[in-house]
């Protein structure tokens, strides 16, 4: 599948999770590739006009941000869609995260996407700008 288009579509509070998604927004469009950026804030994404898509939260309890659950459960299908999805969480512990990964995970699978990367990063961890530049390579890599 060639992916033309690809929507990143981040949740992010505190600033964490946008900074990670905009670096892999400019990480995409580096190489070529038409991505853009947008914060589920008041505007809802529509997910007709992308190839491939990537979806980024911060933790919340093990599950991903409550705008995050709300949108990926009102969405339509993503039959025919490569899907990536990333989380953010403030300790290097991973529990939290790998839940949050595998929630979006399910869902997306659910409405019929391909799931091409999935990846993380704790804000607190050691050598934290070293992982993100690890996972942005990673999630850029499925596009």
């Amino acid at each position: 599948m060639i992916v033309v288009r690809i929507g990143i579509i981040a949740y992010s509070k505190t600033g964490n999770t946008l900074y990670v998604a905009e670096k892999l927004r400019d990480k995409l469009t580096s190489a070529g590739k038409a991505a853009s950026m947008v914060r589920l804030r008041s505007e809802t994404p529509d997910l007709e006009r992308y190839d491939g898509l990537i979806f980024c939260s911060p933790v919340n309890g093990g599950a991903p941000a409550d705008a995050m659950k709300s949108y990926l459960a009102k969405m339509k299908s993503l039959e025919g869609k490569k899907v990536a999805v990333m989380a953010t969480g403030l300790f290097p512990a991973a529990l939290g995260r790998k839940q949050t990964l595998t929630y979006m995970k399910k869902i997306c699978r659910e409405k019929g996407a391909e799931i091409c990367g999935e990846g993380s990063v704790g804000w607190w961890s050691f050598g934290r700008e070293r992982k993100i530049e690890r996972l942005v390579e990673d999630l850029a890599s499925c596009f």
